[in-house]
């Protein structure tokens, strides 16, 4: 009857082995979101989307967010991997139940943490035309961007889109190089 009891205790303790990667998992959604939408974003893990996006991570790596997008300045956002209330919890029941091998599952799995910050909420910066170059020698810069911009609209771009802001840069460093 003892050994019964003994087969029963170790059973459940081997059930509770590792909580936190039964009720928290090895992984979590990574939202992702820009303004404006549409930009690039390549994670150090090598996962790739364009916004507004959501990944599928591991919880248990920090990854490093490139975000880019023609016009804009580019940005660089870490997502650190912090240890989670829920996580601590799960730990804890596996201290208290599960024993050690548990808690070095929930650990080595990574299911007491959580990516912060999560969402990832970025404003993009637009990049400034007439900073972006050097401003071209021996010519007014208001005169040089009059005549990028002309050029640009005949080319056929729309004023205020992402393409007629590379053209623009692209313009100017012709015009600079010219002069």
């Amino acid at each position: 009857m003892k050994s019964i009891y003994l087969v029963g205790v170790f059973g459940v303790a081997a059930m509770l082995s590792g909580c936190a990667t039964i009720t928290r998992g090895t992984t979590e959604i990574l939202v992702i979101e820009t303004t404006p939408p549409g930009a690039d974003v390549d994670l150090s893990s090598g996962l790739r989307c364009k916004t507004p996006c959501s990944l599928e991570v591991k919880h248990k790596n920090a990854v490093v967010l490139d975000i880019f997008k023609l016009g804009f300045e580019p940005q660089r956002v870490n997502v650190l991997s912090e240890v989670a209330g829920a996580g601590a919890a799960g730990m804890a029941g596996n201290v208290i139940l599960g024993g050690i091998i548990g808690a070095g599952i929930d650990v080595a799995t990574g299911a007491t943490k959580r990516l912060k910050p999560n969402p990832v909420v970025v404003t993009l910066t637009p990049v400034a035309v007439v900073d972006a170059v050097s401003k071209p020698s021996g010519a007014d810069s208001d005169v040089a961007l009059g005549k990028a911009q002309r050029r640009c609209a005949a080319i056929g771009f729309n004023d205020g889109t992402d393409e007629f802001r590379t053209c623009l840069i692209d313009q100017l460093k012709n015009i600079g190089s010219q002069n």
